[in-house]
């Protein structure tokens, strides 16, 4: 089946709460723990959202039915069981719920379908809030709104918004509750949504795929290898040569102990000034074996200063045998990220063999010329 590719407007996503400024900007705490979902579909009086319970149940969560890849199992194995979803079961049909409204759908501007559907759905199970059901909210809208919109979140919410089958989608629901837990865009140029390297740039119409993450960026502000990752400062001359591995070889990797070699996942690299950069190995296996873009190679990231919300941009994807400069990286000159050999193993660990070097290189302690020993 032929894969369509479509963007999430833009405006839609951004059509949020206000967070201010000190918030997003301040280090934040790992993504992780086990969150309630409930699921919301909606029989209005023209048009129903097209999945039954059963159907939406087994597409979002995998409970029931042979649905390999959906929102739950994807975002378990991206972090490693950090961060699981399951349906809540206080509330609606063991995590889905469906409304009924008197609108008609057809022609209708989607926001004023969400807005009776939450109110409705308020009502029907008692709450002030819907965010009081779960700690996160998904409403599968039926067909037949006004435009050619996909889908849209609220930005460190709990609540997500799908244009009927969109809500079967596993990129699609990967990237709104990517907003819902505090990513932007990832993109490439001048287009925010074209790095295809992972779920926060553009959405698939497909079932089971892509099967792929997040980049490097994403992956480190959401804190999931935080003893894989390294960050270089500008306040001093660095240097670095060892292996870069994937996030899918996490469970074979060498973990650092004090003084002894180790295995990295993320480099940190923040310049003096201005944006900082993220560099990893986007190895193309396993659960992220349908990355789309730039498979088996060494990605340079780049994004805003801090770890909250704030869009990333692919500046570098290196093979073998290539190099890419920061320039002006601080007082101390320019840095430099080389690639050396990249070995790729299909029943093992594979690596890229990296070296980051910031000002001058190190060099060998100087060896003493030996002396005859005194003569008594």
């Amino acid at each position: 089946e032929a894969t369509q590719v479509a963007s999430i407007p833009f405006e839609a996503t951004l059509e949020t709460t206000t967070v201010a400024m000190e918030e997003i900007l301040r280090r934040r705490l790992a993504v992780v723990g086990e969150k309630s979902v409930l699921i919301i579909r909606a029989i209005a009086a023209d048009a129903s959202t097209s999945s039954n319970e059963d159907k939406l149940r087994e597409e979002i969560l995998g409970v029931g039915g042979s649905d390999a890849v959906n929102l739950s199992s994807q975002y378990d194995a991206c972090s490693y069981g950090q961060l699981t979803f399951f349906a809540n079961t206080q509330y609606g049909n063991n995590g889905v719920y469906t409304t009924t409204i008197v609108n008609n759908v057809s022609g209708q501007d989607n926001g004023v379908i969400r807005n009776a559907m939450i109110s409705q759905s308020q009502t029907d199970l008692g709450v002030s809030q819907l965010r009081n059901t779960a700690d996160y909210v998904l409403l599968c809208i039926p067909p037949g709104t006004s435009g050619g919109w996909i889908a849209y979140a609220y930005i460190n919410s709990y609540l997500s918004v799908y244009n009927n089958r969109w809500c079967e989608y596993p990129s699609g629901l990967m990237h709104e509750i990517g907003h819902n837990i505090g990513l932007a865009h990832s993109g490439e140029g001048s287009n925010q949504y074209a790095d295809q390297s992972g779920m926060m740039g553009y959405s698939y119409s497909s079932d089971e795929g892509p099967i792929m993450c997040f980049n490097g960026a994403k992956t480190y502000q959401l804190g999931w290898f935080p003893d894989y990752s390294e960050q270089v400062e500008s306040d001093a001359p660095f240097y670095w040569q060892g292996d870069l591995i994937g996030f899918v070889d996490e469970d074979e990797a060498d973990p650092c102990n004090a003084g002894e070699y180790c295995d990295t996942m993320i480099f940190r690299l923040t310049p003096k000034t201005g944006n900082e950069y993220y560099v990893h190995f986007n190895r193309k296996s396993g659960f992220n074996s349908g990355t789309k873009e730039a498979g088996n190679q060494v990605m340079v990231v780049n994004r805003s200063r801090g770890e909250g919300y704030g869009a990333s941009l692919i500046f570098a994807k290196l093979g073998a045998n290539t190099l890419y400069t920061v320039q002006n990286f601080g007082d101390f000159g320019s840095l430099t990220i080389s690639i050396g050999s990249i070995t790729l193993n299909s029943n093992s660990k594979s690596w890229a063999d990296v070296t980051i070097q910031y000002g001058d290189a190190p060099t060998d302690a100087p060896v003493v010329a030996p002396t005859d020993a005194p003569v008594v």
